[in-house]
């Protein structure tokens, strides 16, 4: 229809984006992305949305792209439960996802998305998770651009560090965290003088010895993840001088957690 109106439109059709902020990554980490009416099954090829802004690009900036139809997806097909298996092993934490019939979750997403204001499921997502992409044979690609795209298994630690940073060390505080019933003791005596600034008032030994050793798990648990995202850089930023600006900011970050625990700090 659009080409009867102006025949010289370039068509694109991407494929499902991913990037920063996106609605496909941070959509499968995010709590509230709960429920699902086709058992995660639609398949699909992700693309990164800087291939497709590249693609764009060029194709804004060459005449020759006039009348000629996209399809721009990524390197590999995946389903949706798959993505979702890699984004799990990013963030530390295996996310539910709750199958309910198509009949029962597609007017209920549409009634609450009329009803709420900010960005909840829609009735048209849900039908979307029953159709799988399909590619146009005719159509040209990432290929006949000169563009090579890349797979999203090398981008979810990219656009996912912050939520696995913060599972982490969620996950070394309560791994590392001893118990409080195995050391609770009905004596009552007053805080040590060290700990006299902070309490300010009576209360069991027991609970003075889990608030002191909560302190150093905490502590222990940024040391681990600090040592964790090193590891990680140096698989995913190959480069020396990226390198030794991240190791740099972890050694700050050291010494200030040196300096609080020895208390040379306020």
């Amino acid at each position: 229809m659009v080409r009867s109106i102006f025949p010289e439109t370039t068509i694109v059709r991407p494929a499902p984006i991913f990037g920063f902020e996106d609605n496909l990554l941070l959509k499968l980490a995010s709590v509230v992305n709960l429920f699902t009416a086709n058992n995660m099954q639609e398949r699909f090829w992700p693309v990164h949305v800087v291939d497709v802004g590249e693609a764009l690009e060029k194709i804004l900036y060459d005449d020759k792209t006039a009348s000629q139809t996209y399809e721009l997806y990524g390197p590999k097909n995946y389903s949706t439960a798959e993505i979702a298996e890699l984004v799990d092993l990013e963030i530390f934490k295996r996310r539910r996802h709750i199958n309910v019939p198509k009949s029962i979750l597609k007017p209920a997403a549409g009634l609450l998305n009329r009803l709420l204001w900010w960005d909840i499921m829609s009735a048209d997502q849900v039908e979307r998770e029953f159709h799988d992409q399909v590619i146009d044979e005719t159509a040209k690609t990432f290929k006949d651009l000169g563009i090579e795209p890349t797979d999203i298994s090398k981008w979810t630690y990219h656009y996912l560090v912050c939520i696995s940073r913060f599972m982490f060390a969620i996950m070394c505080d309560v791994w590392l965290t001893p118990n409080r019933k195995a050391r609770v003791t009905r004596r009552t005596t007053t805080c040590r003088p060290r700990r006299r600034r902070r309490c300010g008032r009576r209360r069991s030994t027991s609970t003075c010895w889990t608030t002191s050793k909560r302190g150093l798990v905490r502590r222990a648990g940024w040391l681990l993840e600090s040592v964790y995202i090193p590891v990680v850089t140096r698989r995913y930023f190959p480069d020396r001088q990226a390198k030794r600006s991240a190791w740099a900011v972890l050694g700050l970050c050291w010494g200030f957690m040196i300096a609080r625990h020895t208390r040379f700090l306020p």
